[in-house]
């Protein structure tokens, strides 16, 4: 009989540092170099080695790299879990795995404890922030879909027209396309939101 993961406690929040020595750990045991998992995941061994120290906060784009090259699952580099076993994993209100080194988006990880996924489902925070000072557009070998669940975003799509999506709107899309997620300051003059939340939805291509 499957295991049914009914209740577990919230996952504290990793900082950069707690990451990175977690990305360590995982090198070490598998007894890689920092050259071979640099091969292996397509990230230099320079990027590797200050997210290991804590110095750079991976993207999405960087974690999915990570995981390829360690031959692990984004949801143990998230979560610092074995997973459980079992084919089911209830995640309760409010509760999941965070990710808070990557600043641009904090995350938090639903499921974090299932196996064997190809899926990875995230309740993800979305910054105000003017698009000349995004900086480096996102990309990442997935495809994605977003489903908003309070606030307004702004989808700027390398190539094509940008999009504003509201709570109940959604986008699915081809990661690899350039593109920068921004919220929009909604609400009267007393109460403006600058920060959107969104179901992300992403399935790592094979």
């Amino acid at each position: 009989m499957p295991k049914l993961s009914a209740t577990k406690r919230k996952a504290p929040a990793p900082s950069g540092a707690a990451f990175g020595e977690r990305v360590r750990q995982l090198r070490k045991a598998r007894a890689l170099t920092l050259e071979r998992v640099s091969e292996a995941s397509g990230l230099s061994r320079a990027a590797l080695s200050k997210i290991e120290r804590g110095e750079m906060s991976p993207t999405y784009e960087s974690l999915l790299k990570i995981a390829l090259g360690l031959g692990t699952d984004v949801s143990l580099l998230i979560s610092g879990r074995q997973p459980a076993g079992g084919a089911y994993d209830i995640t309760r209100a409010g509760e999941g795995a965070e990710h808070r080194a990557d600043k641009r988006f904090p995350t938090r990880l639903l499921a974090s404890e299932l196996p064997d996924r190809v899926l990875h489902a995230f309740i993800t925070e979305v910054h105000s922030v003017p698009i000349e000072k995004y900086g480096h557009w996102d990309r990442h070998e997935s495809e994605d879909f977003l489903y908003v669940l309070d606030g307004v975003i702004e989808v700027h799509l390398g190539g094509h027209p940008s999009a504003q999506l509201r709570k109940g709107d959604s986008i699915q899309m081809d990661g690899r396309i350039p593109h920068a997620l921004i919220a929009v300051p909604d609400g009267d003059s007393k109460a403006r939101k600058s920060v959107a939340q969104l179901l992300w939805i992403s399935v790592p291509f094979a």
